[in-house]
């Protein structure tokens, strides 16, 4: 049966709701995990970021958009990224040295949901410093991260990669993380799409004109 405006409505209320319910209840798990240890797997141990650790994550987040060439797209500022951790817009996790040291990466997530399965966590960012790379810190944060996802019953756990990262990919997919692209049984490959601030005005605005 096609689902008429009401159904469409309900299902687009209950799914903000859940999302928000997921939000508040993130962002009282976060206040109270803050820099509390999450996992720990050989040299490397992860824990829940903290507000004092925006200026790094702020730091790895350009290093890595200029490790996918997209350093120039980045108009993020310490004070946005504070206000919207303090506002449980998202949670990241840091990966230390056991021993003691300095942050060599993080994972940045958030919910999502879906309407096929139910909440949801998207994997934003993840991201290893160049000399920590191969040492199995990734795989700490990835692991980590899931067990976040697993610890809220999330139904998914979703992110992207370029499709020229092919070392990025191939970590992925390996037996060692178990991901997998997402291809249907019919052989359905989904596409990404994006709209930035400039479409959706207007869009919002009543969409472009008919040529």
């Amino acid at each position: 049966m096609p689902a008429t405006s009401q159904t469409l409505a309900a299902a687009a209320v209950g799914a903000a709701a859940v999302i928000s319910s997921a939000v508040v209840y993130a962002l009282l798990l976060t206040r109270r995990r803050q820099g509390r240890i999450c996992l720990q797997r050989g040299a490397w141990r992860v824990r829940w970021a903290v507000a004092a650790d925006v200026p790094t994550i702020l730091r790895f987040v350009r290093e890595l958009a200029e490790f996918e060439k997209l350093l120039h797209e980045v108009v993020m500022t310490e004070a946005q990224l504070l206000a919207d951790f303090e506002n449980g817009h998202w949670e990241a996790l840091l990966c230390e040295p056991v021993g003691g040291g300095e942050p060599a990466g993080f994972s940045l997530y958030f919910h999502s949901y879906s309407t096929f399965e139910g909440l949801s966590l998207y994997l934003e960012d993840l991201y290893v410093a160049p000399s920590a790379r191969g040492s199995g810190a990734g795989l700490a944060l990835l692991q980590a991260t899931a067990t976040v996802a697993a610890s809220r019953d999330c139904a998914r756990l979703q992110w992207q990669a370029l499709d020229w990262n092919k070392k990025a990919a191939d970590f992925y997919t390996s037996d060692a993380a178990g991901a997998r692209q997402r291809i249907g049984d019919d052989g359905t490959q989904w596409l990404n799409f994006i709209m930035e601030k400039k479409a959706i005005a207007a869009l919002a605005g009543g969409g472009r004109k008919q040529t």
